[in-house]
């Protein structure tokens, strides 16, 4: 049974740090703020790209924790597959918004960038997650209390930096 007490003993710590991880990413978020303004096709798919990636690493750590909990470690692959599948997908639709909103950028390059940063960050997350999960569970911490925040903050602040690296790279 979870008591509010052990909640907070466990979350408030994580979301302090967290916090702050966040607000690295925002730094570096304002040294690209050259690039995104010259290529509006970037402003539009930074906002969303950070979210979905952020979305992803909360399914993914949702899911892992509750497999291992379980005793589910060969649905593992799995998920990490399901993960890469929609992240695909997603990531498609995403790069087709971004380019019929602003075509500026060719359509291979649009495609390039938004797969390639997201398909590094979900392997990078899934590595990450799947660690701090394990960690977690074998120091009886509850993951949704700590891995979670954990995953959100990591997401924001490696997504700028995949994605500034990307973008140096494809353009």
């Amino acid at each position: 049974m979870y008591k509010m007490k052990d909640i907070l003993k466990e979350s408030l710590p994580v979301l302090i740090v967290t916090s702050g991880i966040s607000m690295i990413a925002g730094l570096f978020l304002q040294n690209m703020e050259k690039a995104l303004y010259a290529l509006p096709f970037l402003l539009t798919i930074m906002p969303a790209l950070n979210d979905m990636i952020g979305d992803f690493g909360c399914i993914l750590t949702s899911r892992l924790s509750t497999a291992f909990k379980l005793g589910y470690f060969q649905i593992v692959k799995r998920v990490l597959l399901q993960i890469l599948l929609v992240s695909l997908i997603s990531s498609l639709y995403l790069a087709g918004i971004g380019y019929l909103l602003h075509p500026n950028l060719p359509l291979e390059k649009a495609i390039s960038i938004v797969l390639l940063t997201s398909f590094s960050l979900i392997l990078t997350l899934s590595v990450v997650t799947y660690t701090l999960t394990l960690y977690a569970l074998r120091r009886n911490v509850d993951p949704d209390n700590v891995i979670i925040p954990i995953a959100t903050s990591l997401a924001d602040v490696l997504s700028v930096l995949i994605f500034s690296l990307v973008v140096s790279t494809v353009l």
